[in-house]
């Protein structure tokens, strides 16, 4: 396993367990297209966010 610095982007669900979210509901949640980054729906687990991820209760479904 290797570690992710402050420096390096984190994927979507990294940055989504790091705010708290269990790491098997955020990966339901972006497999569902619940999540985003800017005005791109996620749905790619491992994709890089390079700032920010909105989850459900902050925008809509697609």
């Amino acid at each position: 396993m290797t570690d992710v610095s402050e420096d390096q982007p984190k994927t979507v669900i990294e940055r989504m367990v790091s705010g708290g979210i269990n790491r098997d509901r955020a990966a339901a949640l972006i497999a569902d297209g619940w999540v985003r980054t800017g005005d791109e729906v996620i749905r790619d687990p491992d994709a890089v966010a390079e700032k920010y991820v909105i989850a459900p209760g902050v925008t809509e479904h697609v």
